[in-house]
């Protein structure tokens, strides 16, 4: 996401699920969740990120071994509003850069 004015990009849990290989497996809390799908996005102040579909959390401070200079979002798979280790099914990982991240569950 570098590079341009303002790229903003939107993804669901099967958006992640399905974009490749990469996979994320946290130390910590989460540690019960195990290894699942992940991306990394790369960007800077003008880029957002909009996680679509309900249930994302921002977990990076569950996560013992979180990315330097990225902050951990995950998906709960369930949709019952609450996290639990055992019901994620995907990460996406924001380098902090990217300050404009929607649909994160407060």
């Amino acid at each position: 996401m570098t590079g341009g004015a303002g790229t903003a990009l939107t993804l669901s849990a099967a958006d992640v699920i399905a974009l490749g290989t990469g996979i994320f497996n946290p130390e910590g809390d989460l540690g019960a969740a195990g290894t699942k799908d992940a991306i990394k996005i790369v960007g800077d102040v003008s880029d957002s990120v909009n996680l679509t579909g309900g249930g994302w959390f921002d977990v990076t401070s569950q996560v013992s071994d979180p990315p330097v200079g990225f902050k951990v979002y995950a998906h709960d798979s369930d949709g019952d509003g609450t996290l639990t280790a055992i019901n994620i099914n995907a990460y996406v990982l924001v380098e902090n850069d990217i300050t404009n991240v929607t649909g994160v569950t407060p």
